[in-house]
Protein backbone atom coordinates (compact mmCIF):
# COMPACT_ATOMS: atom_id res chain seq x y z
CA UNK A 1 0.00 0.00 0.00
CA UNK A 2 3.01 2.50 0.94
CA UNK A 3 4.58 1.96 -2.69
CA UNK A 4 0.78 3.11 -4.68
CA UNK A 5 0.98 6.24 -2.15
CA UNK A 6 4.34 6.83 -2.93
CA UNK A 7 4.08 6.07 -7.04
CA UNK A 8 1.13 8.96 -6.64
CA UNK A 9 3.00 11.20 -4.67
CA UNK A 10 5.51 11.05 -7.37
CA UNK A 11 3.17 11.42 -10.13
CA UNK A 12 1.58 14.52 -8.70
CA UNK A 13 5.23 16.60 -7.65
CA UNK A 14 5.25 20.19 -9.83
CA UNK A 15 8.67 22.09 -10.37
CA UNK A 16 8.61 24.71 -8.55
CA UNK A 17 9.84 27.31 -11.19
CA UNK A 18 7.07 26.28 -13.26
CA UNK A 19 4.74 26.88 -10.05
CA UNK A 20 6.27 30.38 -9.97
CA UNK A 21 6.39 30.67 -13.82
CA UNK A 22 2.50 30.10 -13.52
CA UNK A 23 2.20 32.36 -10.96
CA UNK A 24 4.11 35.08 -12.27
CA UNK A 25 1.93 35.22 -15.85
CA UNK A 26 -1.31 34.75 -13.65
CA UNK A 27 -0.16 38.07 -11.49
CA UNK A 28 0.79 39.82 -15.12
CA UNK A 29 -3.08 39.29 -16.80
CA UNK A 30 -4.70 40.11 -13.27
CA UNK A 31 -2.39 43.72 -13.60
CA UNK A 32 -3.47 43.80 -17.15
CA UNK A 33 -7.34 43.45 -16.61
CA UNK A 34 -7.03 45.92 -13.91
CA UNK A 35 -4.70 48.57 -15.82
CA UNK A 36 -7.61 48.54 -18.72
CA UNK A 37 -10.80 48.83 -16.22
CA UNK A 38 -9.22 51.76 -14.38
CA UNK A 39 -8.99 53.55 -17.81
CA UNK A 40 -5.25 52.57 -19.42
CA UNK A 41 -5.24 52.29 -23.18
CA UNK A 42 -5.84 48.63 -24.20
CA UNK A 43 -2.19 49.06 -26.31
CA UNK A 44 -0.18 50.38 -23.61
CA UNK A 45 -1.63 47.71 -21.28
CA UNK A 46 -1.04 45.02 -23.54
CA UNK A 47 2.55 46.63 -23.86
CA UNK A 48 2.73 46.30 -20.14
CA UNK A 49 1.76 42.93 -19.84
CA UNK A 50 3.85 41.31 -23.01
CA UNK A 51 7.17 43.07 -20.35
CA UNK A 52 5.51 41.51 -17.47
CA UNK A 53 5.30 38.08 -19.36
CA UNK A 54 8.46 38.47 -20.87
CA UNK A 55 10.15 39.18 -17.08
CA UNK A 56 8.54 36.08 -15.77
CA UNK A 57 10.24 33.63 -19.01
CA UNK A 58 13.48 35.21 -17.91
CA UNK A 59 12.92 34.76 -14.15
CA UNK A 60 11.48 30.66 -14.93
CA UNK A 61 14.85 30.30 -17.50
CA UNK A 62 17.22 31.78 -14.47
CA UNK A 63 15.32 29.78 -11.81
CA UNK A 64 15.73 26.65 -14.19
CA UNK A 65 19.36 26.95 -14.72
CA UNK A 66 20.15 27.24 -11.14
CA UNK A 67 18.08 24.43 -10.15
CA UNK A 68 20.42 21.85 -12.79
CA UNK A 69 23.17 23.10 -11.29
CA UNK A 70 24.70 20.95 -8.52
Amino acid sequence: MSGCVMMIFAATTVDPCTEKHKGCTDSCGITQSQSLRRGVERLEAENAYKRCVKDCDKAKADCDGKAKKP
